[in-house]
């Protein structure tokens, strides 16, 4: 849950965006690191998730720029306010705005060249939902007891639904053109934060935020929707509705989803006040850059995933398999290594006034890790259509927090608080597994040790360096340096990084002899 999202940008019409996605392949009795897919798939695959990851990565690093800004000018109670009023609108943007997103990125990829009319329908159904949402969203707001402060800027958060009823970058994802939604996100965060450092001096101007955040999401997401309709379309509102019909089980998920750590957030704001909200939400905007990978790694292989779906549990588990090794291997070297230098990355980011919310950090940090592995898991549920058994888990995981955070706050404070929703997420990944192993869906535990190999070196080397008082930016890199090199002593780089990896060396072979690279093949790939 993006507490400043923003995704889109210029494109063809869909009558011209390729649709052809990853070869499936049989899983086989090989000793590679994940199921073997053909060349063409696994570069298809790895160009989806590089081109998306890499404006991911970017926009949140941008964004991430305004946090640290926001953080040091709006002191903690300022930011609480901030992080309290977008986790009271996760309800309402769930609601309003994704629910949509999986379930229409799956029928874009079925029917890519209704993808114009799919958008349109399901654009219709969002505006009338957004008038609701924000109406309800205005009348519980102003019935908080909260200063009018606080009143305000959940209501101008509000304004975002509007904004993302015109969010289209899932169709994109779903005709695997993720080029244009990363470049999409980055140009939203470009204008979210260039109007946060013009407009935002201090305190007095934190009803500014939410504006900003609107701005920027208006304009990423006008700059792929206007080129999506460019060739017309069928605005049909039953489009939407059946969509919108076909996600009922998933919206109430996601609903359900929020009663983890937007929920603690809110409580936390209730039972102990703004101030400890900044403390807690303000390295959590780490943990989102994260989650953007999480994101990132499901939205590349659910398309194929989908494919895979048509011819069997086999291939199926040989696509779910590869996105689970690829997302250790991402995770692994970052949930250890943000752990161990916890204190340091939120002193150094948003100062020693934030130092109380290092502890409960960590326990945040393992909790993503055990979302971004669920997020691979999800595709499968997704291609199976078992939305109602992704319902009941997220029921039972939510239930187990809502019923513990209320004795858990007042008695640990936010290090409890946050430990719950890592107990939570754990919760929801067994259930996950357990729902996909009946539907012949196994995960292959026996490569997954590669990584955590080499996370684990990484960690002894960065506990030696944090010791020894080496400053952040050096154990940063030393540490992604031991991993990278353990890893590949390991031979468990994955393959979509390898196909990267030749590409880029291509790439320098054509610079090096002279010659202009076709190096927008290369990112488009």
């Amino acid at each position: 849950m993006s507490l400043s999202t923003g995704e889109a940008t210029a494109a063809r019409a869909p009558e011209n965006l390729s649709t052809s996605g990853s070869t499936i392949c049989e899983e086989t009795t090989t000793g590679s690191t994940a199921p073997p897919m053909s060349s063409g798939g696994a570069e298809k695959v790895a160009g989806n998730i590089f081109s998306l990851a890499s404006g991911e990565l970017l926009s949140r690093a941008i964004a991430f720029l305004a946090t640290a800004y926001l953080a040091r000018k709006l002191d903690p109670a300022g930011f609480g306010i901030i992080g309290f009023a977008a986790a009271f609108f996760t309800y309402f943007y769930f609601a309003g705005a994704i629910v949509f997103n999986d379930v229409g990125a799956r029928e874009v990829a079925r029917r890519p060249y209704d993808a114009s009319s799919i958008a349109a329908g399901v654009i219709l159904v969002r505006l009338a939902i957004a008038v609701v949402a924000m109406a309800a969203l205005a009348a519980v707001a102003w019935s908080l007891h909260k200063p009018a402060t606080v009143k305000l800027v959940v209501m101008l958060t509000g304004l975002s639904l509007v904004s993302l009823a015109f969010d289209t970058s899932w169709v994109y994802k779903g005709l695997e053109r993720n080029r244009q939604a990363g470049l999409a996100l980055v140009l939203g965060q470009v204008i979210y934060v260039a109007a946060i450092w013009l407009f935002v001096r201090g305190p007095a101007d934190i009803l500014r935020v939410p504006v900003a955040q609107f701005v920027g999401e208006a304009g990423a997401a006008l700059s792929l929707t206007i080129p999506l309709f460019r060739r017309g379309a069928v605005w049909d509102w039953r489009e939407g509705w059946k969509i919108f019909r076909a996600s009922w089980s998933l919206a109430i998920a996601r609903l359900l989803r929020t009663l983890l750590f937007p929920f603690n957030v809110v409580m936390i704001g209730i039972l102990l006040g703004e101030r400890e909200v900044g403390l807690y939400t303000a390295p959590y905007r780490i943990c989102l850059l994260f989650l953007s990978l999480a994101v990132t790694l499901q939205v590349s292989y659910l398309p194929a995933v989908t494919r895979a779906a048509a011819h069997g549990a086999a291939q199926v588990a040989a696509m779910f398999n590869r996105s689970v090794y690829l997302a250790m291997v991402m995770l692994a070297p970052l949930v250890a290594g943000t752990a161990i230098t916890a204190s340091l990355i939120v002193e150094r980011i948003f100062g020693s006034s934030y130092q109380e919310g290092a502890s409960p950090f960590r326990f945040l940090v393992v909790g993503v890790g055990f979302g971004f592995l669920y997020s691979a898991i999800r595709n499968v549920l997704l291609a199976y259509d078992r939305l109602k058994t992704e319902l009941v888990i997220m029921a039972a995981a939510a239930g187990v927090n809502v019923g513990l955070i209320p004795l858990v706050i007042p008695r640990y404070g936010l290090t409890g608080a946050a430990a719950t929703t890592a107990l939570s997420e754990v919760i929801v990944l067994a259930l996950s597994l357990s729902a996909i192993h009946r539907l012949g869906v196994q995960l292959r535990w026996q490569a997954m040790w590669r990584p955590l190999v080499a996370a684990s070196t990484m960690g002894v080397v960065l506990i030696t360096l944090e010791g020894r008082g080496w400053p952040l930016i050096a154990q940063i890199g030393a540490g992604a340096v031991i991993y990278v090199a353990a890893l590949t002593l390991c031979k468990g780089l994955p393959d979509e990084v390898r196909q990267q990896m030749t590409g880029a060396r291509a790439l320098v072979s054509e610079f090096g002899q002279g010659r202009w690279p076709n190096s927008k093949a290369w990112f488009d790939r």
